[in-house]
């Protein structure tokens, strides 16, 4: 028989990690108090303040009682029926003292509840066979979802045994690591992938990359600067200072008033993981991986990623090309949109 059992946690700015670890050690408690051994699922959900900061956690664990239990809890369902017929028994009895009449008035809602008795024997006969049922569910399931992979194609069957084992998986790293939340992370981030795949047998034909950044393949120097400047200025002071460099001399004020209208809205904690990304990102060493057509342009007044490190990440892929937007900063699609729309439809046509 499965249950579910419901924890929360605050979290706070420091104090995030004791929290959890706190969480954690009442969820291990409840399983080692009440004995049970087989959980089933594992699952958290984060809350959010007014600002969109996380403020708390919800866990829900799914588990499967022990036998003791199960039987108990069966017994103690059977002898609610026995006892609900009985008192159906009491009443027929009170109604045939009444007379005739009274009884074939009563008679439509004692027929209803002996059919929902009926229908409660029945359901704790399946209650007590579940088990089993859930294993061969769980095999049919298996079967269909392989032979869905199959339908796909040969490549899709390939790989089908990893999404099944992240899935199947995911569950019981509760016992063995704290790091188990990594696991739900792998598990949601194949879903997109493997709808991508689904939808789009052939993958990508080709790509698109405008004024693109190369990475710093692990220069942390680089970071810092980004991260001392962004704390310096903060996000009204980038979209002062910063937005006018990211366009061409000439480019509409439009275009500047709306990169400054976006880095106002740049948010501290996503500043820092686009940083770190950068940091760690070696775009020319993951080029040399993908053997399809490649356009790299770029804004002949690019300061961000000048034209020597586009033209630098265009030669890294085997079928790259390369096109110079003369005028254009590193935003060349807000800059001049009508160039990027024809340098698209040239491209893929």
């Amino acid at each position: 028989m499965i249950q579910v059992r419901t924890f929360s946690s605050s979290l706070q700015i420091f104090h995030a990690k004791k929290e959890l670890d706190d969480l954690d050690r009442a969820v291990n408690d409840f399983l080692a108090a009440e004995g049970i051994t087989s959980v089933v699922s594992v699952s958290d959900a984060v809350t959010t303040g007014p600002k969109g900061e996380a403020i708390g956690v919800i866990r829900v664990v799914a588990y499967e009682a022990p036998a003791a239990w199960r039987e108990e809890y069966h017994e103690r369902l059977d002898r609610r029926i026995q006892e609900w017929g009985a008192e159906i028994e009491k009443l027929r009895k009170r109604a045939d003292a009444l007379g005739t009449g009274a009884r074939t008035k009563v008679q439509g809602q004692f027929d209803e509840l002996r059919s929902l008795q009926d229908a409660a024997k029945k359901k704790l006969g399946e209650m007590r066979k579940t088990g089993g049922e859930a294993w061969g569910l769980l095999a049919v399931s298996t079967l269909v979802y392989l032979a869905a992979c199959a339908a796909l194609g040969p490549w899709y069957l390939g790989v089908a045994v990893i999404p099944l084992v992240v899935f199947a998986g995911y569950p019981y790293l509760k016992r063995f690591t704290p790091f188990c939340h990594f696991g739900v992370g792998l598990a949601l981030a194949l879903a997109p992938l493997a709808g991508y795949a689904a939808a789009h047998p052939e993958r990508v034909r080709s790509m698109i990359l405008l004024d693109p950044a190369a990475g710093h393949a692990g220069d942390e120097s680089k970071a810092r600067e980004r991260l001392k400047q962004f704390e310096a200025l903060g996000p009204e002071g980038l979209a002062e200072k910063r937005s006018p460099t990211l366009v061409g001399k000439n480019s509409p004020r439009e275009a500047v008033e709306l990169m400054a209208w976006t880095q106002r809205r740049i948010r501290p904690p996503g500043y820092r993981q686009a940083v770190h990304c950068l940091t760690y990102g070696r775009l020319a060493e993951d080029a040399r991986k993908f053997a399809k057509r490649v356009l790299v342009a770029c804004g002949s007044e690019d300061t961000v990623t000048p034209e020597a490190s586009c033209k630098a990440v265009a030669a890294a892929y085997p079928r790259g090309e390369y096109r110079s937007l003369p005028g254009l900063g590193h935003v060349p699609h807000i800059e001049a949109p009508e160039t990027v729309n024809a340098l698209i439809r040239a491209f893929i046509t």
